[in-house]
């Protein structure tokens, strides 16, 4: 892997014999577990950049709107702070983990929260102590890599490992962490390891060990396939407007939500082990190439790569404003938080305010600039999107009106659709309260949003699906 072959390269080899091993300072010798060897106390942070890329060849035989081959890629960064608690009344090591999103080309903090929780080491088979899974917005970012990068505990080398030893392992893919969620399959990984060499990645880094591995298999499924809905035809894209929503809730249901029949993998991880702290590094890289039923569904290929390097930046966000009813001009500027649109990085700075609503009442948030296309997002007390105002385009205001679900605290992101670099003023304004409906204010009385119309056919099979 690219990452591999740069900390080699780049880093200073040590030797593995006389004095210079001698010394306590450059050890030669490490044992797989425990990866973190720090003392209570003991604080670490990473920077964890995930991409990802997927390829859907066949689309077009299963929906004519699609291109024979569709791709789709991102990347993301996320910032976690991992910090050594004592051992749990199972002697099993404990790590507190905090962790922040951040946009992968500024590294400033996406418009999400903070998130907290407890990771448990090797040997124990629970990651997450309380099952408190990170589960944001982006979806699952790997924080715990720290939990089970490389070979499991049962199948690690019982015996110290020096350079250019090596090992190999294999497991069903039902007992396998990097593939949990196709348990049920019939298949086989096999997995080498490899301890390639100790070196010292920076001029002042410990001396590290690079431990290495590479895996593949081929698994199938021999159970009952789950159908598509019956919605999900080819002849039900074929109207004007609808193509997204049947995307979403038809070929998505297929390429994402289905266990594929077949199922090819493959992949890369290593880790640069240090004697007595936190680990230097770790990269992996894994490609999955899925078949799905029926016969004539698309196949599809996901390629992910992940690294984590040690960072020491501050770990803070901008502040959460208070947002009252009435009108308050506030600008964008290079230290916000980045935005999100529809759950993905949107490459703008962004603000963020906080209000209290009540059940059943409605709240009309608008936003007007004349310096870039405003973009407004309406979050639930997790920060979860519930309205968001799809303004794109040369649009000078951007508005989201809803009936509010719960009491008490929502959030509002303030940002732009429009890129990192427009900064500038803007007004944003609040009316909240059981009688609120669009107003004067409204960018034209008559004017009704496209999401306002899905279903307006009453032909259509969309007449029950709502934006809201």
């Amino acid at each position: 892997m690219a990452f591999c072959a740069l900390v080699a390269l780049g880093g200073q080899v040590l030797p593995v014999g006389g004095a210079a091993v001698a010394n306590a300072a450059h050890p030669s010798q490490f044992r797989l577990y425990p990866v973190v060897k720090a003392p209570v106390g003991a604080s670490q942070g990473y920077l964890i950049h995930v991409e990802w890329f997927a390829s859907v060849f066949g689309g077009d035989r299963f929906s004519p709107n699609m291109a024979a081959v569709e791709e789709t890629a991102a990347t993301y960064a996320v910032y976690a702070r991992y910090t050594v608690l004592e051992p749990g009344v199972d002697g099993v090591g404990r790590l507190r983990v905090e962790a922040m999103v951040l946009d992968a080309d500024t590294l400033r903090p996406l418009a999400m929260p903070i998130w907290q929780g407890v990771l448990r080491l090797p040997p124990s088979e629970q990651a997450w102590e309380g099952d408190n899974y990170p589960d944001w917005a982006l979806g699952r970012l790997p924080l715990d890599w720290l939990h089970r990068w490389i070979t499991s505990p049962q199948e690690a080398p019982a015996t110290p490992l020096s350079p250019k030893d090596w090992w190999w392992a294999g497991a069903h893919i039902g007992d396998h962490y990097h593939f949990g969620t196709f348990a049920g399959m019939r298949g086989k990984l096999d997995l080498v390891g490899e301890y390639r060499e100790l070196l010292r990645p920076e001029v002042n880094a410990p001396p590290s060990a690079l431990i290495y591995e590479t895996f593949r298999g081929e698994f199938e499924e021999t159970g009952p396939q789950p159908a598509p809905p019956p919605v999900c035809d080819a002849g039900a894209s074929g109207r004007t407007g609808e193509n997204a929503l049947w995307n979403e809730d038809c070929l998505m249901n297929v390429l994402w939500e289905s266990p594929p029949v077949a199922l090819h993998a493959e992949g890369v991880n290593s880790i640069m082990l240090v004697q007595d702290d936190f680990p230097w590094s770790g990269s992996g890289s894994v490609t999955l190439d899925m078949v799905f039923a029926p016969v004539d569904a698309p196949r599809k290929t996901l390629e992910l790569t992940v690294n984590a390097v040690r960072y020491s930046a501050p770990f803070r966000q901008p502040e959460v404003e208070s947002l009252t009813p009435g009108i308050r001009v506030a600008a964008l500027s290079n230290d916000a938080w980045s935005g999100l649109i529809d759950g993905l990085p949107s490459r703008a700075p962004a603000r963020v305010y906080s209000f209290w609503g009540r059940e059943g009442d409605r709240a009309w948030i608008t936003m007007d600039s004349r310096r870039f296309v405003p973009y407004l997002v309406l979050m639930d007390a997790d920060w979860n999107s519930i309205a968001e105002s799809y303004t794109f385009d040369a649009t000078s205001r951007a508005e989201v009106f809803t009936t509010l679900p719960y009491t008490g605290m929502y959030y509002v992101q303030a940002t732009a659709s429009d890129g990192w670099w427009v900064l500038g003023e803007y007004e944003i304004a609040l009316e909240l309260g059981p009688s609120v409906d669009r107003g004067p204010r409204s960018r034209d009385p008559g004017w009704v949003s496209p999401w306002d119309t899905w279903g307006a056919d009453p032909d259509s099979v969309w007449d029950n699906w709502s934006a809201d």
